[in-house]
């Protein structure tokens, strides 16, 4: 039986005119997370949360074994609050190579680039170890069929099949309030989406870049030089903070982006409230207090 009839109860809908997403305005609704590429764990950092009734979150990793072993550290939560799906998402349905790197959690349906993998040390963990087909499917394809309406958070850390999940889950991205995504500024696998692309489809679908975290930069042979210059990053007028600089090319960071209604003023306090929930649940303070500043205004 489909994990989900248990969590909303009935069968699933057979067709998306039966499934339409429910109102922005259900309150009543459990907020949904989802979180693609769940090895080493997912759900920690909503372990605190007081109303576990009212989230659902959902981890997806083609590896049975890691969704067998998640489940069973998330076996004491309330039942239904996590939930560890042995699914590899992609773009849409159908049979796709699955390429196995020497760090499982480096794999993915994109070729690892060799010459990256031979001469960068810190790259060494995407070395190619087999190729394995596996049955793929899109996010929006396993909601349908398993009666989910709607998601509210989504993070995505696929080792650049990023994008196309996306684009295989377009349906739900127009309920979803908050998107944290690894993102590649120059490419570490074969025909992998960069950030410019990510970042144009997001923008074209209501989202802005709120904040990039994680910047990490590889140098060949890993040699580790020092710059005569400094990193900065400023926080409005009141701090700035200064690190060495090192040489190195900018490979990857995470990003994250907020719907822009989030931060607009709206007239209904359901969904403001529903907003607040699920960022106090994320650990984001500044975008709760973004969401209470335009409620006086």
């Amino acid at each position: 039986m489909s994990l989900i009839k248990s969590f909303f109860g009935g069968q699933a809908k057979a067709n998306s005119s039966e499934t339409g997403a429910i109102e922005l305005s259900d309150v009543g609704h459990p907020i949904i997370i989802v979180d693609v590429g769940c090895r080493w764990g997912f759900a920690e950092r909503f372990l605190g949360i007081e109303d576990k009734d009212k989230f659902k979150i959902f981890g997806f990793d083609p590896d049975e074994e890691e969704c067998k072993k998640l489940q069973l550290e998330y076996q004491h939560l309330p039942e239904g609050f996590v939930n560890c799906i042995p699914v590899a998402l992609a773009g849409f349905g159908g049979r796709r190579n699955l390429f196995l790197t020497k760090e499982p959690a480096c794999s993915s349906l994109h070729l690892p680039m060799k010459f990256l993998a031979d001469h960068y040390p810190a790259l060494d963990c995407i070395n190619l170890d087999r190729v394995v087909a596996v049955d793929v499917v899109s996010l929006s394809e396993w909601a349908l069929k398993n009666g989910l309406k709607s998601v509210d958070y989504i993070k995505i850390d696929t080792q650049g099949s990023e994008l196309e999940i996306l684009c295989g889950a377009e349906d739900l991205i127009a309920t979803t309030r908050c998107i944290d995504i690894e993102v590649e500024f120059n490419p570490i696998y074969e025909g992998q989406s960069l950030f410019g692309e990510t970042d144009t489809y997001l923008r074209s679908k209501g989202f802005v870049l709120w904040r990039l975290s994680n910047l990490v930069h590889y140098s060949i042979d890993g040699e580790l030089l020092p710059l005569n210059e400094v990193n900065s990053v400023c926080f409005d007028t009141n701090i700035r903070q200064e690190t060495d600089a090192y040489g190195g090319q900018l490979f990857w960071a995470d990003a994250r982006y907020v719907h822009s209604d989030v931060l607009k003023k709206i007239s209904l306090d359901s969904r403001r409230d529903r907003d607040v929930l699920l960022f106090k649940a994320l650990g984001m303070r500044d975008v709760v207090h973004h969401i209470e500043k335009m409620r006086l205004l």
